[in-house]
């Protein structure tokens, strides 16, 4: 079923399922959710520090913070279930080796700017090393001559969210 099941039939819905999956994979770093949550006052600059050490830890850099390297190993174990899941239930792109983190693009934020900005600024970060654009053809990181910036603008601005009135 791919909705709530208001007949009580008993079986399984989409979004249950969703819900089930999201429970389990999320309490594999549930005590840093709760660590790392806004309080009444906003987060706290320990928090904050806290999950910019999360992130180092998920990149194998040792930041001394317990907290931090727990959380990144209950949040490494999860992509890793949630990874296995995906590839039995018949995935067929490979996984990338490198991926630690969720990258979006919101398309109302990257239609906010021109095309040619968008491009100058995505090719800044490659520059500087903050992005790494990948070769789909070889799955090596495509040279900085190769680059095709506009590909990715392109494909970017066609994943418009659909309005209807």
């Amino acid at each position: 079923m791919l909705t709530r099941d208001i007949w009580e039939a008993g079986g399984e819905n989409v979004a249950t399922k969703g819900e089930v999956i999201w429970a389990q994979l999320s309490a594999k770093f549930g005590q840093a959710l709760e660590a790392y949550s806004p309080g009444i006052a906003g987060q706290s600059r320990q928090q904050i520090a806290g999950v910019r050490n999360l992130v180092r830890e998920l990149f194998d850099v040792e930041t001394g913070d317990g907290m931090a390297k727990a959380a990144a190993a209950g949040w490494k174990a999860a992509e890793k279930e949630g990874s296995d899941r995906i590839l039995a239930a018949g995935r067929n792109v490979p996984l990338a080796e490198e991926w630690r983190l969720p990258q979006f693009w919101d398309t109302l934020r990257v239609r906010a700017f021109t095309r040619e900005e968008f491009k100058a600024d995505f090719a800044a970060e490659l520059d500087r090393g903050a992005l790494t654009l990948w070769d789909r053809d070889t799955g090596a990181p495509a040279k900085a001559e190769g680059r095709r910036v506009r590909t990715h603008r392109h494909h970017a601005l066609q994943r418009r969210p659909v309005r209807r009135s």
